[in-house]
Formats: C-alpha cells, sequence, structure tokens
C-alpha cells in the first residue's frame, strides 16, 4: 500500500466530521493506486484537473449548486 500523503489526510478529516468527501487527482496512478483503499471509508477519488472539476454532490438551480437546505450550511454568510 502506498503511505497516506496529505491528500488522502484530508478526505479521511472531511469523512470523520460527517462531510461527504470526493477527491479530484491530477495523477492516474494515484487515483488506481489509492481508490480501492478511500472507498471503504465512502471517499471518491476521481482523475481530473481540480481546477475545472464539477464538485456539486446537491441540486441545482440556474446551473448553480444549491444544497437541499442552505441555511443549514456551517459556510454560510448571512
Amino acid at each position: 500500500m502506498m503511505a497516506c500523503d496529505w491528500r488522502e489526510r484530508v478526505l479521511l478529516a472531511a469523512r470523520w466530521l460527517g462531510a461527504e468527501a470526493r477527491g479530484v487527482e491530477l495523477l492516474a496512478e494515484h487515483v488506481t493506486c489509492m481508490a480501492h483503499w478511500l472507498a471503504p471509508a465512502g471517499i471518491t477519488l476521481v482523475q481530473g484537473d481540480a481546477a475545472q472539476a464539477d464538485l456539486c454532490t446537491g441540486p441545482r438551480r440556474g446551473g448553480e449548486c444549491a444544497p437541499a437546505d442552505a441555511s443549514a450550511c456551517p459556510l454560510r454568510v448571512s
């Protein structure tokens, strides 16, 4: 098994805190090596460019990602 680096640690921490965790990795070899180790924790790791990745997991409104209950978002600015 390849050593877990900072990228996987962030994903594991997100899952531990109850968040959905989806990683986007530029290197296909890294995805091939690590994805099956992260899957049992409910973490998805895909190959791609994070700057271009669609990370929306909820519904969309007007083409924008819109969580089902935006008032529950802890990062919401009122």
